[in-house]
């Protein structure tokens, strides 16, 4: 028979490494951009094959986000946002936007080759120098996988009109 502290002691290890856990999903779904689209993204979908606008993942006040890549300058992104935001190190940096304030950012890692696994990559949006500008009311069809990377997930564009099947 196991004493009772020993017990005690195996479910108090047990109880904190699901509140880590939690805490971590939580994280990740509110903190990260990529793990938000990936968690969120499917339930968001309005009809299938599956396609959702950005707004249904990230609620708030926000017209339009700027995807800066790792490529990215200091002068780039003050110019492209009008504010100065601090550019990451070997981070891609989302700022999202309402008219020319910002509303909120995030950083989150990026590959120099090649994406990083369980990244969210966007096609038919228009790359900028070293960004991309991505409207709230966009429709986008998500797949899993990508040219090169298979963990990614990947937001291609629905232009208005475009029936996809």
């Amino acid at each position: 028979m196991m004493p009772r502290h020993r017990k005690l002691a195996i479910g108090t290890t047990l109880g904190i490494g699901f509140i880590f856990a939690a805490l971590a999903l939580y994280w990740q779904t509110h903190n990260s951009f990529s793990g938000a689209i990936r968690t969120k993204g499917p339930t968001a979908c309005h009809m299938m094959p599956c396609i959702f606008h950005l707004g249904r993942v990230f609620p708030g006040d926000w017209d339009r986000v700027l995807i800066f890549n790792i490529g990215a300058s200091q002068e780039e992104i003050d110019q492209a946002s009008g504010h100065h935001i601090k550019k990451p190190d070997l981070q891609r940096l989302i700022v999202f936007m309402h008219g020319s304030n910002v509303v909120r950012t995030l950083t989150e890692s990026e590959g120099f080759e090649h994406p990083i696994p369980a990244a969210a990559l966007f096609g038919g949006v228009p790359q900028t120098l070293n960004h991309q500008i991505v409207q709230r009311d966009w429709d986008f069809v998500m797949t899993r996988g990508g040219p090169d990377c298979e963990d990614c997930t990947t937001l291609s564009r629905v232009m208005p009109g475009e029936v996809v099947e």
